[in-house]
């Protein structure tokens, strides 16, 4: 594994703003610090954005934060890390069209490796499936449809897809109560 700074990632814009989004995301949650690790075998800087977004999508992001010792975290569950895998697929077949977002992306390769999530991941799941629900009525969502699958359907599934809205909202949280 290789720690990367925001420095030492100026090629890859798509990371920096990863970066910059764990460490607003930390402030705002009282976390002490934010790091993204990334692991890969060999990282090279490239010159066009479409090998930047391709690099990208082939890496493993995911936060280490600080967290209390007595958040709980969650493992996903299989078929959450199967619909996380397809929008990667999808992702790397040019398919997510151009507002899909590098959370997205940071998201499915967190959910497809099945590395577990805190509380504050999946209250996100939740408030994102809750925001997205009428994402399903768009043209292009389901199999069969003209432009199947849809920017909206691949990033349903980089969240977890059906399998990941059922498990966030049958985990029981402490803020639930």
């Amino acid at each position: 594994m290789r720690l990367l700074t925001p420095k030492s990632v100026m090629n890859f814009d798509r990371l920096a703003l990863v970066l910059g989004a764990g460490r607003r995301l930390a402030s705002k949650t009282g976390h002490a610090g934010f790091d993204t690790l990334i692991r890969r075998s060999s990282l090279r800087a490239v010159a066009d954005k479409a090998a930047i977004t391709r690099t990208y999508s082939q890496l493993e992001v995911w936060p280490m934060t600080f967290e209390r010792d007595d958040m709980a975290t969650y493992k996903p569950p299989a078929s959450v890390a199967t619909a996380a895998q397809r929008a990667l697929d999808w992702i790397a077949e040019g398919k997510a069209g151009s507002g899909f977002t590098d959370v997205g992306r940071a998201r499915a390769a967190q959910l497809a490796n099945r590395r577990e999530v805190s509380e504050d991941v999946i209250a996100r799941m939740r408030s994102y499936f809750a925001r997205h629900v009428n994402d399903q009525n768009a043209e292009g969502f389901n199999l069969g449809e003209k432009g199947f699958p849809s920017g909206g359907r691949v990033a349903w599934d980089a969240w977890g897809g059906d399998a990941g809205k059922r498990w966030v909202n049958d985990i029981k949280l402490p803020a639930d109560k």
